[in-house]
This record gives structure tokens, C-alpha cells and sequence, in this order.
């Protein structure tokens, strides 16, 4: 029911949200009034965006047993990705002259609200809140509305909406994902040649690079390296030995891994073209992936056309026009996004975490430098960012700082001796304004290499009280404690009365799991016979069914008869028997009613 309301509402799911304001360090404060913090294809973005999308997404992390510092990382990472993306559409659209009139956008609104309404009652079926064979009568029960109201509401907002400059742009923002596939669809038009090609399969081999962790030849340095030794013709074995970072299945060598990739993969992705006109025996020039950079070597080509391809062509021409438009569009927004301008930042925090996510892609490394060397430099940005905020939320400068500090500092090699300083001041600046177990447990390692036995203690206690989570996780966290504690107490380093605080704490944890456990089993008792008593009143029904139908069947002195398909009644109308009545995307056939005894 909420996603038919915030669908008739015409809300952006999981896109634009109010940036959390629980976080009162620099820069943050409850009654601050909210401002642009960047611009992405000319869409205006405040700085109190992203706190719903962050919060549910790291509570639902946080529900599975997930450090909270951690889990608000990769939520903020994921809202961020997913504002970018949406953001990116929309410009694309505009960009592509994709037609968004009011008659465009509102039909395709009134679209959307339609496939939400039955992707609903879908789901209130699921979860067995709704009968397979419920009217409209008991789907709106269940909603607590009428269709039709929510239908006019939603026309009515609709109509409101595109009526304003802001109210356009959310519409688009909705709507871009879909305008997109259609545009795609539209304009790709395969010959039938082309679709009977997508089916020939290419075997390869490569020499893949990455972009070093450290002290290793830059990325462009060794890729260059390896086509010059296939250019002084060293066996392409050879070459993969040298030079390749692939990483082989189990038991395999790297000079031993061919990949498979269809016509279709290679002649749908730009960046795989130039293989396309290999034959086999010769090798590629040099291919940006995912991955880093590559150089393939083609083995062979061999068509996989099925069998039935003539006879069902249409279909498998359907096919190839939805991943072909599939593969373009995100190429295209792959490179959209790459436009000069198209983000552009007033928050110095925000655009730390982003130049973090950056670092750590390797599909956006071009400088040539090492991976250590990119997240070193986000770093510095972050502590930066922390100290010159121009007023916006310094919380993303901080999550950045913390995720970096924990690449660096378990890079390999790395100097800890040298990293100590700006990791503790690191870890201390992210439990400011959210638990960390994992934080907490790295400061109180750290406090006893150091000795500081105090500031362990303190470490210490609080992570045995912030322990909340009672599955496995928090079992675990109990059991760190009880280590840690046992360190402590080893090196002299923790007094009895400081003793009994921590072992109080994981009391009071030995305690409330006892009563989750027995909150747990009563929930799946419940569950247990709620699941019964469906599955009871689903065989009733059923038996109901087959015992009208059988009563039907002896009345008409066979079948009963199934109906014109499509055909339906209006309100207020009783049904003919034999006609068919559609319920929200469901036909059911109308049984005549029992007149007398069945004829013998």
C-alpha cells in the first residue's frame, strides 16, 4: 500500500531525500537552512538530500548484524551512486531530444501509477494478503481507498506537477529510466543478418592489467611493455605469464583462462568493437575494461544459432533489440557521464566522498596512477574537506576519511608506524557521531600497542556496551570483548573495579539475547500458525471452487462454458453466466447459478 501512495504521489523511490541531520559537528545544526551542494546535468541538489535513502539502506545493514560506520559508508556510497545515475538520465534525455511535453509525460505517469497498481495487489498476494481470485471490491478493502480515488488523485498531482518548472524536472527524473528503453528500442532496427551473427561465439585469451596497489610500474608502463614483447613475436603464453594479473579459476593458470564472449557482447559494447575484426590467430590493440586494460588474442569463431532460429525469428529478433538497446544505453550514460561540467559541486565534504568512490574505481583511474596513490590523495581531501566546509555537513568528509584510512592502512606494505597518528585521530573523528564496533576494537589495538591502557579501557567498555545486535554478529562482538578484556588483564592493565563494569556490560548483553531469543521463537510460532491457517483456508477455497464447478458442470450437462474472452460488465450490472469479468488484470468466468435438481 505505501508504494501505491507514494506512486500515486508521484515521489521518486529511493532518489531525492533530505540529507540526515542527526549529525551536529561542524558545519551541521538542525535549524540550518538547506543549500545547492552540487548540480548534476543541471538538476539542482541540496544539501539535505540522501538521509532517507542513507538511512534505510544502512539499517537494513545494520539489521543484519552490520557495523554501523561501515553500513553508512556503503549506503552513502549507494544513495550516491543511484542520485548520479538518475540525475544522468534525465540530462540524457534532454540530451537525445527525447520528446517531454505535458501529453508525454502524463500518459507515461498514468503508465507507471497502472503497472505500481498491479505490482501491489501482486504483492499483497504474495504475502497472502489478497486471494488469487480477489475482485476490485477486495483489493480496495485491503488498500483502504477506492482505485478510482487514487487514480483521479494521482491524475490530479500529475496534472499539478507538470504544470511548474520543478514539478517538470521530478517528472522527468521519474520517468527518465522508461523514456530511455523506449528511445533505445525504438531506434534500433537489426537486419536479420545481424541477429543470426549475435549468435557467433568468440574464444580469446588476454593479457590483463591493473591499475598497481604499490610500488609497482605504472598501468600504462606495463601494458606497453607486454605489446612490445608481442610485437617482438614472444608467444602470447608467454606474455600472459609476464605481464597478467588475471585471476584463474581454481586450478587453473592464467595461460590456460580463454574467454568466451558472443557477437553480440562485442558488437554492442564500444570498448570491445575493434575485436570484432580480428580473425583468429591475431591480437587486439589494447582495450580499456572494467578491470584495467587488456590484450586479446582470438582463438576462434563458431556460430551457436538455435536450431529453431527461422521458425521463431521474430522472437529472437525481440531478444536482440532489448539487450542491444540494453548495452547501448548504458554505454551512452557511461559516457554522458563522463561530460565535462555535468557535476558540479558546492560542497566541499560531498565532493571528498565522491572523489573517494573515484579512487577506488578502477574504470575511472586514467591518470596511470597506483590505487594507493589515488586513495591517498582522497584522503588528504577529506581531512581537508572536514576543516573548510563552506557550512555544508562535514559527516561525508568523514566517512570518506575513514574508509580511505582503512584501505591505506591495510594496503600492502603500508607503514603503520608512520599511518598510527592520522589513524587514530581517524577512528576517534568517526565514533563522534555514530557506533563502531570494528572502529573501537582497531582504537583499543592501537591504545595497547601503545600501552595506553586507560584509554583501552575506555575502548573497551564501550564497545561491550554498544554491543545491540543478537545474532551471530553480536555473538561474536561478545566474544572480542571477552578477549580483549583478557589482554587487558594480562598486561596489568585494568583494575577489578573496571573489571566488573565490562563484565556487567556483557551481562546485561547475556540478557536481552536471552529475551530476543524468546521474543524470536514466539514470532515464529505465530508466523508458523498464521502460515497454517492460510494454507487451511486456501484448501477450503479451493474445495469450494471445485464443488461449484462440478455443481456447474452437472446444471449445463457438461463444461461450463468459458466466455468471451475480454469481455466484462460495468457497475452496477449483474454478469451473464458464461461471460467473463476482469478484477484487476484478473478473469474469472461467471458460473450460472443452481435453478434445480441437476438433469440425470
Amino acid at each position: 500500500m505505501g508504494i501505491l501512495l507514494a506512486c500515486a504521489a508521484v515521489m521518486i523511490g529511493g532518489m531525492f531525500y533530505t540529507w540526515s541531520m542527526n549529525h551536529n559537528n561542524s558545519g551541521n545544526g538542525s535549524n540550518r537552512v538547506s543549500k545547492v551542494a552540487l548540480q548534476v546535468a543541471g538538476n539542482p541538489v541540496e544539501d539535505r538530500l540522501l538521509a532517507d535513502a542513507i538511512s534505510q539502506q544502512a539499517k537494513g545493514a545494520i539489521s543484519e548484524g552490520g557495523d554501523p560506520a561501515l553500513s553508512e559508508i556503503e549506503a552513502t556510497r549507494a544513495a550516491f551512486n543511484s542520485l548520479l545515475d538518475s540525475a544522468a538520465q534525465s540530462g540524457l534525455v534532454q540530451k537525445l531530444g527525447i520528446k517531454t511535453d505535458d501529453a508525454t509525460l502524463l500518459a507515461d505517469l498514468k503508465k507507471k501509477l497502472e503497472d505500481d497498481i498491479l505490482n501491489e495487489r501482486l504483492q499483497l498476494m504474495g504475502r497472502g494478503q489478497l486471494k488469487p481470485n480477489a475482485t476490485d471490491a477486495d483489493f480496495e478493502k485491503v488498500l483502504g481507498r477506492p482505485l478510482a480515488q487514487i487514480r483521479a488523485d494521482a491524475d490530479k498531482r500529475n496534472k499539478e506537477m507538470v504544470s511548474t518548472p520543478e514539478g517538470r524536472r521530478t517528472a522527468v527524473l521519474t520517468l527518465a529510466p522508461t523514456l530511455l528503453t523506449d528511445y533505445y528500442k525504438n531506434v534500433t532496427k537489426p537486419t536479420d543478418q545481424e541477429v543470426k551473427d549475435s549468435y557467433n561465439q568468440y574464444q580469446f585469451k588476454r593479457v590483463l592489467v591493473q591499475p598497481p596497489l604499490a610500488n609497482k610500474p605504472s598501468i600504462d608502463d606495463r601494458i606497453k611493455a607486454a605489446q612490445a614483447d608481442i610485437a617482438k613475436n614472444v608467444p602470447f603464453e608467454q606474455v600472459i605469464d609476464k605481464y597478467s594479473d588475471e585471476h584463474p579459476f581454481t586450478g587453473k593458470k592464467a595461460r590456460d583462462t580463454t574467454i568466451p564472449m558472443l557477437q553480440s557482447e562485442l558488437s554492442m559494447n564500444p570498448a570491445y568493437k575493434p575485436l570484432l575484426g580480428l580473425k583468429p590467430g591475431q591480437v587486439s590493440p589494447v582495450i580499456t575494461v572494467p578491470e584495467g586494460k587488456a590484450i586479446y588474442k582470438l582463438l576462434s569463431v563458431k556460430s551457436n544459432l538455435p536450431n529453431d532460429f527461422e521458425k521463431n525469428k521474430e522472437r529472437y529478433r525481440q531478444t536482440y533489440v532489448a539487450t542491444a538497446a540494453s548495452q547501448k544505453q548504458m554505454a551512452d550514460l557511461a559516457e554522458y557521464k563522463k561530460t565535462p561540467g555535468l557535476i558540479v559541486f558546492k560542497s566541499p565534504p560531498l565532493k571528498a566522498f565522491y572523489d573517494f568512490m573515484q579512487a577506488t574505481d578502477n574504470s575511472a583511474a586514467a591518470d596511470g596512477k597506483s590505487e594507493v596513490d589515488r586513495v591517498r590523495a582522497a584522503y588528504d581531501e577529506a581531512v581537508q574537506a572536514e576543516a573548510k566546509s563552506d557550512g555544508f555537513n562535514t559527516r561525508p568528509a568523514v566517512l570518506a576519511r575513514y574508509a580511505a584510512s582503512n584501505y591505506l592502512w591495510g594496503a600492502p606494505g603500508s607503514d603503520k608506524a608512520k599511518l598510527r597518528p592520522e589513524r587514530i585521530d581517524t577512528l576517534q573523528a568517526v565514533l563522534q557521531d555514530s557506533e563502531s564496533f570494528q572502529a573501537r576494537k582497531d582504537l583499543f589495538d592501537l591504545y595497547m600497542e601503545e600501552k595506553k591502557y586507560d584509554e583501552a579501557f575506555g575502548q573497551l567498555l564501550e564497545a561491550a556496551k554498544n554491543n545491540t545486535s543478537y545474532d551471530r554478529a553480536g555473538f561474536q562482538r561478545f566474544n572480542d570483548v571477552r578477549d580483549m578484556l583478557s589482554r587487558l588483564q594480562k598486561a596489568n592493565g585494568i583494575k577489578p573495579e573496571q573489571v566488573k563494569q565490562v563484565e556487567a556490560a556483557q551481562l546485561d548483553w547475556s540478557r536481552a539475547r536471552a529475551e530476543n531469543d524468546k521474543m524470536m521463537e514466539e514470532q515464529r510460532k505465530e508466523q508458523a500458525k498464521a502460515a497454517a491457517e492460510q494454507q487451511a483456508l486456501e484448501a477450503k477455497d479451493k474445495a469450494e471452487m471445485a464443488k461449484a464447478m462440478k455443481a456447474a458442470e452437472k446444471t449445463k450437462g457438461g463444461k461450463a462454458p468459458a466466455g468471451k474472452p475480454g469481455a466484462s460488465t460495468t457497475p452496477g450490472t449483474t454478469p451473464a453466466p458464461g461471460s467473463s469479468v476482469k478484477s484487476g488484470g484478473i478473469t474469472a468466468t461467471i458460473v450460472p447459478p443452481k435453478t434445480g435438481a441437476p438433469k440425470k
